[in-house]
């Protein structure tokens, strides 16, 4: 192994509350009804495209509200998850080089990075395309001459379970994120975790 790449929203940054309220914002200016809290753990039970489905959604308006709600992400910064900063700490030690691949913007993630006092990433890659996270891990392994097999991606949701086959890379799913388990666990990732700490174990 000698690439670890990080998903962001939901396996770096705590931002499930903060997500939940701007998709919330963003429903009644593109005509969608808003969900209420009660429904959070149904709707993190189910993957992207099923979500979609259930608010009825109609697909040409998904580049405007993907947008949408990017811009709004950027006015804010949000926790770090609890126990990770010194999991990074050992891993960068270990020699790994670890990098982000989000399709969250460059400068929000640098943001967050800088507020936390994180420097153990070598880089970001951010995918602007929802469901197009597959290419930007091809293209991040390649940057450091590296092959799939030498590379793991750990992300919260299906769908990065997905880009990781597309990628032919390893997936670790952490539970702490936006999917839950029993969801991530139907999808049969290579490794699943509970706690940041469990990282090290299996790397």
């Amino acid at each position: 192994m000698k690439i670890i790449l990080f998903d962001f929203d939901g396996t770096i940054a705590d931002s499930l509350q903060e997500n939940f309220k701007i998709a919330n914002k963003l429903a009644a200016k593109f005509g969608i009804r808003t969900a209420e809290e009660s429904e959070l753990e149904k709707l993190r039970g189910m993957n992207a495209r099923e979500i979609i489905r259930y608010f009825k959604i109609p697909f040409y308006k998904l580049p405007f509200i993907v947008k949408a709600y990017y811009d709004h992400r950027s006015l804010s910064i949000p926790a770090l998850v609890d126990g990770l900063k010194p999991v990074l700490k050992i891993l960068k030690s270990r020699g790994y080089i670890l990098a982000i691949v989000s399709s969250n913007s460059k400068e929000r993630i640098q943001a967050f990075l800088d507020k936390h006092a994180i420097g153990e990433f070598n880089s970001i890659r951010s995918e602007k395309s929802f469901f197009g996270k597959d290419k930007a891990i091809k293209k991040e392994f390649i940057k450091y001459n590296s092959k799939p097999t030498e590379t793991v991606y750990v992300g919260d949701e299906a769908r990065d379970i997905e880009a990781a086959r597309k990628a032919g890379v390893r997936i670790i799913s952490v539970t702490w994120g936006f999917n839950t388990k029993k969801l991530l666990a139907q999808n049969k990732p290579d490794y699943m975790t509970d706690t940041p700490s469990d990282l090290l174990k299996m790397l």
